[in-house]
């Protein structure tokens, strides 16, 4: 409504009352017009941008987009801690045996922790010894009732460092104790009312959020219990250089001076919390995928929304498999997997993989097996002919990066390439040689060059994994010779 249209109705009814009749037109009426448009100008912009929060995706603010994604179901990926390795020295005449997750400090109190359990013989160095950024904590709940579809809170506090979560509803009295680890199952599928599940969410209020059952579809927790919540919490983006001392803390404490304890490689390679925009994306499409894992892109999707940093997943069946190897009846049912991922080795990668899996809903039978990464690194020889205004040490350091970064063996291309390509190279990684030339182009760099490819083997198998190695390849650049 024009403020010409607005003045026409506030004169229209302001001439059917006889005492008000006077003012009609008035200069008064002509301002409170204004401030009535002004008001409702206010109104309708409130009112535009209120609509356009109600939707995933226009919303803009990040407590909507949330609040969208929490009414599909969609979780996001929990932190992922760093990793890396210490060496532990036994100062005294005795071995000494640590359990796993023993607990260790750096200088600024972070908390590290140990995967497994290590004896270290008296006087002894044990090195390479593999550790996480994280550290435990328990949260507990008293029900008091029993409530349809329960619902308990993480703190904010707690929720910005999760990494790992597990359940366990406690009963009995207490000295006579008894506790069952209940399941995680998403959007309670094919739950009964006999079913041990809970579901996962994550609210507006950047909470994470442990959901029960209702009765019938998956079991609520009886009244008088206790529900306790183990996590693993961790920092995340966090990095601690090589040489660095740690100290014994928390469950092995009583060691801290026998024990002398440092980073022998770099502790690094966490994640934090998805942004706001990975959210909304993932969110948006959780509903088709619905955490259903039936093909190959089923499962990098589900393996990729809870390993961080992948560089190359692939996954394939039965069928494929026997495309290579023949007939084999242990591959009945068997889903192979094989991939790469910065900063860590084969095993170590292999059980990030086969942990994510073992959150994979209704299996039917299905057996998981990852396959090491089959290398096959090929090299080039470079020569080329640099523009006069450019700078040979500065070009050549542009080609090796550019290089390194589009097919060097921690490239995210080859995941990129995958997912743009609908998978033409059935989950294979492939460098291609006009892939080689148009990153070098790209550049400008050049007024003409050469490339010859060295050793470079075709993918046959779905583990073989085809890159540059940049390193051992040659380069020869220089300028144009005078004639």
């Amino acid at each position: 409504m024009s403020l010409s249209d607005l003045l026409a109705r506030f004169n229209a009814i302001l001439s059917e009352n006889k005492w008000w009749s006077r003012y009609a037109n008035s200069q008064f009426v002509q301002m409170m017009t204004v401030f009535a448009s002004q008001v409702i100008y206010i109104a309708q912009t409130f009112a535009s941008r209120a609509l356009a929060e109600g939707f995933l995706s226009t919303a803009a603010q990040r407590s909507s987009i949330l609040a969208a994604a929490e009414d599909r179901g969609y979780v996001g990926r929990f932190v992922t801690p760093s990793h890396g390795s210490v060496s532990i020295k036994n100062k005294t005449d005795k071995d000494i045996i640590l359990p796993p997750n023993a607990e260790l400090l750096t200088s600024d109190q972070t908390a590290i922790c140990t995967l497994s359990h290590v004896v270290i013989p008296a006087g002894k160095t044990i090195g390479g010894i593999e550790v996480l950024q994280r550290e435990a904590m328990s949260i507990y709940y008293e029900i008091d009732s029993e409530i349809p579809f329960k619902t308990l809170l993480l703190p904010r506090d707690v929720t910005a460092e999760v990494s790992a979560l597990d359940v366990f509803l406690v009963t009995g009295t207490e000295n006579n104790q008894h506790e069952v680890k209940w399941t995680y199952n998403p959007l309670f599928r094919m739950s009964r009312s006999t079913s041990q599940h809970y579901t996962l969410l994550y609210k507006p209020t950047e909470q994470i959020g442990v959901r029960f059952g209702d009765g019938s579809m998956g079991k609520m927790p009886p009244s008088d219990c206790t529900v306790r919540i183990d996590v693993w919490a961790s920092s995340g983006d966090y990095t601690l250089a090589e040489g660095q001392k740690l100290e014994a803390a928390g469950n092995i404490a009583n060691y801290k001076d026998a024990l002398e304890i440092i980073s022998d490689s770099v502790i690094t390679g966490g994640d934090g919390l998805e942004s706001t925009e990975v959210t909304r994306m993932r969110a948006m499409y959780y509903v088709p995928f619905d955490e259903q894992v039936v093909w190959s892109g089923d499962y990098r999707h589900f393996i990729d929304g809870r390993v961080s940093n992948i560089a190359w997943l692939n996954a394939w069946g039965e069928a494929r498999q026997e495309e290579i190897t023949g007939f084999d009846v242990r591959n009945i049912n068997r889903i192979f997997f094989s991939g790469n991922k910065s900063g860590l080795t084969q095993e170590e990668f292999a059980a990030e993989v086969m942990e994510a899996l073992a959150d994979v809903p209704n299996e039917l039978n299905k057996k998981f097996e990852y396959v090491p990464l089959n290398e096959m690194p090929f090299t080039i020889a470079f020569n080329g002919i640099l523009k006069k205004d450019e700078v040979v040490e500065d070009s050549e350091k542009a080609v090796q990066d550019i290089l390194n970064e589009r097919f060097g063996r921690e490239s995210p291309y080859f995941k990129e390439k995958l997912e743009n390509e609908n998978d033409k190279q059935q989950g294979r990684a492939v460098v291609e040689i006009k892939e080689i030339w148009s990153a070098v182009e790209s550049l400008g760099l050049f007024i003409s060059y050469e490339i010859e490819v060295v050793n470079k083997k075709e993918a046959v198998a779905y583990n073989d994994f085809v890159y540059m190695d940049v390193s051992e390849s040659v380069f020869n650049i220089d300028y144009q010779k005078a004639n």
